[in-house]
């Protein structure tokens, strides 16, 4: 039997579920509690080849549109690249990286995906070039000490939905990169990964995404309009935990006078697609993409 291509599988459920098996073994992630919740939209777009009911390899295409420096660009990503161990070395998931870039190069200002140190030598070939984000943190001491204080978030909760839903809508106003009009990829996240990690600080009427990692706590993300200052937000995020030592920005801040900036080297590399009207936006300016625009 030969293998064939399928666009945008998620409403059958056998490869549906097939997908998701893969998607577990490869990255430890299921889409379907994002899928049942009605999240997966038409802005992730799944580029598979299938076997029967089993999906062999799959590139899925995001379609993004970020605010940057008051400049909207139309992005897409390239992620969730995969392909079953049983059929690796057949240059299935090369076939469907090369039909993105196809459909896709001409419509958008950007291309761009992420790769761990293993695979990074994959994308070259497709004319992908390596580029470095910049990563921003202070320590906690130079944050003024506050009383103000957080509430959890429980997403079970309409009312809580809701305030989260609404506070993305005002973005986040301490950012130089935005991601709009993407609450799915937003929910993707606070539906599961960080579902215990959401705050609302009601005196500032903003919602933060805020998790421990050790001595740092990450600020992932900032949500709602607000007339105080980023200082005065991050001093309440000792609450959290009290004893960290940095705060690190899981966004480009307006303003980086109050942070150390460093390239990130340590985790994902990010490629970009060379050729597109925004390719060598990375190259002019040290900022980093949302940690949670990463599809």
């Amino acid at each position: 039997m030969e293998y064939q291509f399928i666009k945008c599988l998620e409403t059958n459920k056998e490869l549906r579920s097939s997908f998701n098996q893969l998607a577990l073994a490869t990255f430890d992630l299921s889409f379907e509690e994002w899928y049942r919740d009605g999240y997966w939209s038409s802005k992730y777009l799944t580029y598979s080849h299938y076997l029967g009911d089993r999906i062999i390899a799959n590139a899925s295409a995001n379609r993004m549109r970020f605010e940057l420096f008051g400049q909207t660009i139309d992005a897409l990503q390239i992620g969730t690249v995969m392909t079953d161990e049983a059929f690796r070395g057949q240059g299935l998931a090369s076939q469907l990286i090369e039909t993105i870039i196809k459909e896709w190069q001409s419509k958008s200002d950007l291309i761009y995906l992420y790769a761990n140190d293993e695979s990074a030598s994959f994308y070259p070939k497709f004319g992908f070039g390596r580029v470095y984000e910049y990563a921003y943190s202070c320590p906690i001491s130079s944050l003024k000490t506050s009383i103000v204080e957080l509430k959890k978030l429980d997403l079970s909760k309409v009312t809580d939905l809701e305030l989260l839903r609404q506070k993305y809508l005002q973005n986040n106003p301490f950012s130089a990169v935005k991601m709009i009009d993407n609450f799915e990829l937003l929910m993707f996240y606070c539906d599961s990964i960080f579902s215990d990690a959401i705050y609302y600080i009601d005196a500032y009427g903003v919602v933060i995404i805020a998790q421990t990692e050790g001595k740092e706590l990450h600020c992932f993300d900032i949500l709602g309009n607000t007339s105080c200052s980023l200082e005065d937000i991050l001093a309440c995020l000792p609450q959290i935990h009290s004893e960290v030592e940095t705060v690190g920005l899981g966004f480009t801040p307006v303003s980086d006078e109050f942070f150390v900036k460093a390239p990130i080297l340590d985790y994902d590399n990010l490629f970009v697609l060379k050729d597109t009207k925004s390719s060598n936006l990375f190259d002019e300016t040290q900022l980093i993409l949302p940690l949670l625009s990463h599809a």
